[in-house]
């Protein structure tokens, strides 16, 4: 790719950074939302966020409600991202156990989340 000139802008070794930051940060915004249960999330910093080629920033994701999280600086273009996933919700092993339920046996449950930036979408 590097030897044609049409491609070779998008596999310069910064413009290949700010695509895998970009990627690392999707990928722990997707843990955030997966490894915790809805009503116990809580603020987190997203560190080293790419906000252009050259430039990276701490994003804070803040829930506002349930399905509705509030990101600052706002890394992404449009005033809003709606994202949703899937899962099963588990729950520790009882005491005395030696196996949790099988997963393949809980319920799917989907939810659907809103990030967007300071008071833009009400």
């Amino acid at each position: 790719m590097r030897a044609d000139r049409e491609s070779a802008s998008k596999v310069d070794e910064s413009n290949l950074m700010h695509s895998y930051k970009q990627l690392q940060f999707f990928d722990t915004l997707a843990l955030y939302f997966n490894r915790i249960h809805d009503g116990a999330r809580e603020k987190a910093v997203f560190p080293h966020v790419p906000m252009s080629a050259n430039r990276d920033v701490d994003v804070t994701i803040t829930p506002m409600s349930e399905d509705r999280y509030e990101a600052s600086p706002w890394p992404v273009y449009g005033e809003s991202l709606q994202v949703s996933f899937e899962g099963r919700y588990m729950q520790p092993a009882a005491s005395g156990t030696k196996t949790a339920p099988e997963a393949s046996k809980l319920p799917i449950e989907k939810q659907v989340v809103t990030l967007s930036v300071l008071d833009s979408v009400g």
